[in-house]
């Protein structure tokens, strides 16, 4: 598998210019890649390659216009990797560091210099990719996977998500919010249960955990997974008209015991605001002993997504999405 723990980003001296600012050799590397892929072995060293590629900074660039050249000659080349085709579980988080790396080591100025079209395709492709690394990422919880290569993957697209979207100062109002809305729907379906969501449901022979397997395997959600939830709060600020009645919308069409969520560790003030809320919507007819453990579990992940601290990288960062 690739090895995220070598992804060391590339600094090379001003005698490699020639060769590395060339776009004919990155295109090589790409297209190694394309031939190769389906050998997951031969596949995690041509995508170290390009990850470290992707990392490209120093000395090497003589000006800010090499960097954008090169910025936009490798985003074109990754987009014509991997559009339209079928990542592979070997490819994800290869694929996944190669995105971290441009959005985290290229500078802001830098990214929005390369065409507005180019730009766009890469956003969508990253929005794509992020749904559908989190659909899988939810799959592998289902049938608690010893690798789990699409959480991995999914919390390095998250991760870009909030490196880019707190720089926004270089974005137009508004660039990323239905961007936004994509993700954190995405998020919230892969955390509810039917008929809102995709959570606990049994197909194609998969079939969730015992509730006791869940209670005794899994810690807390909220500490578990605090570095989605920051990133995903984040995306929801953004399109907070959108996210804010949806969460109030899924949490008052629920009923719920509400003695059960001292299991889930909720603070005590977003309970008292959660507990008043009235249930005009009639209950789901999931509401058999199954569906009302689908609902206990669904409701702490909506109440998890309410403004509090979280802590990244040793900082401490406030979500308010109102």
């Amino acid at each position: 598998m690739f090895e995220s723990s070598q992804n060391v980003l590339l600094k090379p001296t001003e005698c490699w210019r020639e060769t590395l600012l060339d776009s004919r050799v990155m295109e090589l590397f790409f297209t190694v890649h394309r031939k190769i892929r389906e050998d997951s072995d031969m596949a995690q060293d041509s995508l170290q390659c390009l990850a470290q590629l992707a990392s490209l900074h120093g000395p090497i660039f003589p000006d800010e216009g090499s960097q954008v050249d090169y910025l936009a000659h490798f985003i074109e080349g990754l987009l014509n990797t991997i559009n339209g085709i079928e990542i592979e579980d070997s490819e994800a988080v290869g694929i996944s560091s190669i995105i971290s790396n441009l959005i985290t080591v290229f500078p802001r100025n830098v990214l929005t210099a390369i065409p507005n079209d180019l730009f766009s395709s890469f956003v969508n492709c990253l929005t794509h990719l992020t749904c559908s690394f989190g659909r899988s990422a939810a799959l592998e919880e289902v049938l608690d996977k010893d690798d789990m290569v699409y959480m991995e993957a999914y919390d390095k697209l998250l991760e870009s998500w909030l490196t880019l979207v707190q720089d926004d100062k270089h974005f137009h109002k508004g660039f990323f919010t239905q961007h936004a809305v994509q993700v954190f729907n995405s998020y919230i379906q892969c955390h509810l249960a039917a008929p809102d969501g995709t959570r606990n449901l049994t197909a194609n022979g998969v079939a969730s955990r015992e509730e006791e397997e869940i209670s005794e395997l899994q810690e807390d959600d909220r500490d578990q997974f605090s570095d989605q939830l920051a990133s995903v709060g984040m995306l929801g600020r953004i399109a907070a008209e959108h996210c804010i009645p949806l969460l109030t919308r899924y949490t008052q069409s629920r009923e719920t015991p509400w003695s059960k969520c001292s299991l889930f560790k909720i603070p005590w003030r977003a309970l008292k605001v959660f507990k008043d809320f009235k249930h005009p919507h009639p209950v789901s007819q999931h509401t058999g002993t199954n569906g009302q453990k689908h609902t206990h579990d669904c409701v702490p992940w909506l109440v998890h997504l309410e403004p509090r601290h979280y802590s990244i990288d040793g900082r401490e960062i406030m979500e308010n999405m109102v």
